[in-house]
């Protein structure tokens, strides 16, 4: 299974990039059936957006999976 890292802007307008980002994985979900669409704005939604040590943390996950 082919995994696809989506990279999206947040910070500024964080809800409307939010739900660009998700339309944007619905869309590739339908182009790539068979691929995991990763949209890390819902994989990381409980992080705090004020929060630097814990955005750091989400970084590093990102990274990790990139």
């Amino acid at each position: 299974m082919r995994m696809i890292y989506m990279s999206h802007p947040y910070t500024g307008e964080e809800e409307k990039n939010k739900a660009d980002a998700r339309e944007m994985q619905e869309s590739l979900s339908m182009i790539y059936p068979s691929s995991c669409i990763i949209n890390p704005l819902d994989t990381f939604a409980g992080a705090s957006a004020g929060n630097d040590e814990e955005y750091v943390k989400i970084l590093a996950c990102c990274l990790e999976l990139l």
